[in-house]
């Protein structure tokens, strides 16, 4: 149950930590995609900037900073 989980974070999490390490992101995804388990991947900023989604949907915008120039 949620309460036992919680109760039991402290033992759980690094457990689950030593598990998820042990493969890259994709070799989770596969197979998690495959039994119908929502999931995605967390990117990193470059990541997430450059994903094809975002691009598609015109995410990203430069603007002028007064301070920093174009960003």
């Amino acid at each position: 149950t949620f309460a036992d989980r919680a109760r039991h974070r402290d033992v759980i999490v690094p457990l689950l930590e030593e598990i998820f390490a042990g493969r890259t992101v994709d070799e989770w995804l596969v197979p998690l995609y495959a039994a119908s388990i929502p999931c995605a991947p967390i990117n990193e900023v470059d990541a997430a900037l450059t994903d094809p989604h975002t691009l598609s949907r015109e995410l990203v915008a430069e603007t002028s900073h007064p301070r920093f120039g174009t960003v």
